[in-house]
C-alpha cells in the first residue's frame, strides 16, 4: 500500500511539475519578443539560387547585425549536401517552396533545444515580390523574433504594413 501511495505522490507531482513549466514556457514566451536564440552564430545557406543575390542577402543580415545578432558565415552556392535537408543542425536554409503550396509568400520553420535555435529552414515562395524586405523579416523569424504588430516595423506579419525600421512596441 505505501509503495502504491508513493508511486500516485510521484504521478502527481510529476504532472504538477509539467503543468507550471507548461505554463512558465507559455508566459516566457507571451512576454518575450525573442524568445528562443542561437548559441553560436549559425551558418546562412542559400539554396533559394541566383533570384536571391548576395548582395540582397548580405543587406539582410546586416539589418540585424545592428540588433546584436551575427551569422558565422554565408553560403551563396552551397553544395547539394547542404541543400537535400531541411534541417541542418547550425544552419539557415533558405529554399523555394513547390509553387503554391505555401499559404504565406514565406514560412520560417525553426527546431529547438531547451531556449535555443539549432537549426532554421525559410521556404519563400518562388517569384515572391519585395524579396529584401521578406528576407529581412524571415530572418529576424530566424534569429527567434516574433511577430510585431506595429505598421512599419520589419516584423509585421503582414509584407504590405512593414518597413525597414525593427524597434520593441511601447508596453512590451
Amino acid at each position: 500500500m505505501k509503495l502504491t501511495r508513493k508511486i500516485i505522490r510521484l504521478f502527481f507531482a510529476t504532472m504538477v511539475g509539467l503543468a507550471i513549466g507548461t505554463c512558465f514556457s507559455f508566459t516566457w514566451y507571451a512576454k518575450s519578443y525573442k524568445p528562443y536564440s542561437w548559441s553560436t552564430p549559425p551558418i546562412l545557406a542559400n539554396c533559394y539560387g541566383k533570384d536571391l543575390p548576395e548582395a540582397k542577402l548580405q543587406s539582410a543580415v546586416d539589418f540585424w547585425i545592428e540588433y546584436g545578432n551575427h551569422i558565422a558565415f554565408i553560403l551563396q552556392d552551397p553544395p547539394d549536401s547542404v541543400c537535400k535537408h531541411d534541417f541542418l543542425n547550425g544552419f539557415i536554409i533558405l529554399k523555394k517552396a513547390p509553387m503554391n503550396s505555401l499559404n504565406a509568400l514565406a514560412r520560417t520553420e525553426t527546431k529547438y533545444t531547451y531556449l535555443k535555435i539549432t537549426s532554421v529552414v525559410i521556404y519563400f515562395e518562388p517569384g515572391t515580390y519585395n524579396l529584401q524586405w521578406l528576407t529581412e523579416h524571415e530572418i529576424g523569424h530566424a534569429f527567434g523574433y516574433k511577430h510585431i504588430d506595429e505598421i512599419g516595423n520589419v516584423m509585421h506579419p503582414f509584407v504590405e504594413f512593414q518597413g525597414g525600421k525593427y524597434w520593441i512596441p511601447k508596453g512590451g
